[in-house]
């Protein structure tokens, strides 16, 4: 940069003139600006102070109602304490035990196992319906699921006949295990609208209505019987025999060394259920109740036969 003197005063004169006049510009535009946000600032004042107002007391009120809220939940808080560590320690102690225990039974099959809707090893692996299942510090893990292997839970699973009034929260977790596992389905496929029924203690008093319950549908008076056990006492109730031709029996059929259970379905119509064992040496139809068989004499197809109108039967035999 390059400086140079002015040495013609009249010059030198207009050039402060100026100078000095380009400040006084400079002052009252700075002043001009400032007063200009004072006025606006108490424009905005003026137009939202009701909102303003509106608010703080809208939060001193809220404040307010909370407060007692907050002294209550404080009061609450001072009554609960944490689990102590050794309780903890001693509640997973439990939940380990129980599980190593019913593993130590099902591996030595014991009787009052249930190896049907239950659990039961292969190769060392945990089993349930068409899932295997991960077991770990007594927790069930099916598909990344945690099921709390707590004793109630255990005792869904795997006992025949489990304690009566198991707690709410066990039952959940064992419907939910039930439906993962498709344990309920025949075939354990979870497209089958068929279930796998059988006679045991556990499907007719807790396990059926776990299955309606899933369908959508009010339980029958009485289910069928596969291949598991009969009780005596459910054979004296209406069973669910073709138009109950004789109270209280139940009716099979047999052919070519197999056997059905003939079963009523919705609208009146028959389902053949595979019953597994032969009932007798001869083909034909049979009525069982408890364990005597009978197969009519003449009943079944004389002249008050029950199962006259019954077209498939003829065509079946």
């Amino acid at each position: 940069m390059s400086f140079y003197k002015i040495t013609d005063p009249d010059k030198r004169d207009a050039m402060v003139a100026d100078y000095t006049a380009t400040l006084k510009r400079l002052k009252q535009r700075n002043w001009d600006e400032r007063i200009g946000n004072m006025q606006r600032e108490q424009e905005w004042e003026q137009q939202f102070q009701p909102i303003l107002q509106s608010n703080e007391e809208m939060m001193e009120k809220f404040t307010k109602d909370l407060k007692p809220i907050k002294e209550e939940v404080e009061s609450l808080n001072r009554y609960i304490k944490p689990e102590p560590e050794e309780l903890r320690r001693k509640r997973r102690y439990i939940e380990e035990t129980v599980a190593d225990e019913w593993k130590e039974r099902i591996l030595s099959h014991d009787p009052d196992v249930d190896t049907s809707f239950g659990m039961h090893f292969v190769h060392g692996q945990a089993v349930m319906g068409n899932k295997f299942l991960k077991l770990r510090d007594g927790d069930i893990w099916v598909d990344g699921k945690l099921y709390t292997g707590t004793r109630g839970l255990w005792d869904l699973i795997c006992a025949k006949r489990p304690q009566p009034d198991p707690r709410e929260d066990d039952m959940k977790q064992y419907r939910s295990l039930l439906k993962a596992t498709n344990v309920l389905h025949r075939d354990f496929n979870p497209h089958s609208v068929y279930p796998r029924a059988n006679g045991s203690w556990k499907w007719k008093k807790l396990l059926r209505f776990i299955w309606y319950e899933f369908k959508g549908q009010t339980p029958a008076v009485e289910d069928d019987d596969e291949e598991g056990e009969e009780d005596e006492e459910d054979d004296e109730r209406d069973g669910s025999g073709i138009m109950e031709p004789v109270k209280s029996f139940k009716t099979y059929i047999q052919k070519n060394g197999k056997c059905y259970r003939v079963k009523i379905v919705a609208g009146n119509g028959l389902f053949l259920s595979p019953h597994g064992r032969r009932l007798a040496t001869g083909d034909g139809v049979y009525l069982k109740r408890g364990h005597n068989l009978y197969d009519g004499e003449g009943l079944l197809f004389g002249r008050d036969s029950p199962f006259k109108n019954i077209p498939i039967l003829g065509w079946l035999l």
